[in-house]
């Protein structure tokens, strides 16, 4: 009996040491998932840092660049303030010459006008004085 019990045991023993290498493989394949698992957790948080990272580098980048382009408008503007005041003061000269030189030719024409009419009074005048003197000869 004492073979017997000692397979028995042996058999029992084989068992627990299979059943324990069951355990064991399936706790390496668990722990093996949990560690792929983690490492896409990390590398879903690193890249959820860069970005955060990033967006606040973003608005101080984004704020230099207006400061960069207000400050650009400024110089513009103080360049062509000065020429836009040169255009403004040729213009206004130019317009007073167009104003005038509309008066000397409505002058020009009012006088032609009179002259005209002159003429034609003193050649109507004429006319009239030879009519009635050849009538007075008659």
């Amino acid at each position: 009996v004492g073979a017997a019990e000692a397979a028995v045991l042996r058999a029992a023993a084989e068992q627990r040491q299979e059943a324990a290498e069951s355990r064991l493989d399936d706790l390496n394949l668990r722990l093996g998932s949990l560690k792929v698992r983690l490492d896409g957790f990390e590398c879903r948080l690193t890249a959820a840092g860069e970005a955060r990272a990033e967006a606040t580098r973003r608005p101080s980048w984004e704020a230099q660049l207006q400061q960069e382009v207000a400050e650009l408008a400024r110089r513009t503007s103080a360049e062509l303030e000065p020429r836009l005041e040169v255009v403004e003061q040729r213009l206004g000269a130019l317009q007073r010459l167009c104003e005038e030189a509309a008066e000397q030719a409505i002058e020009q024409r009012v006088l032609s006008v009179r002259g005209s009419a002159r003429r034609s009074a003193s050649s109507a005048a004429v006319a009239s004085s030879a009519a009635a003197a050849s009538a007075a000869d008659k």
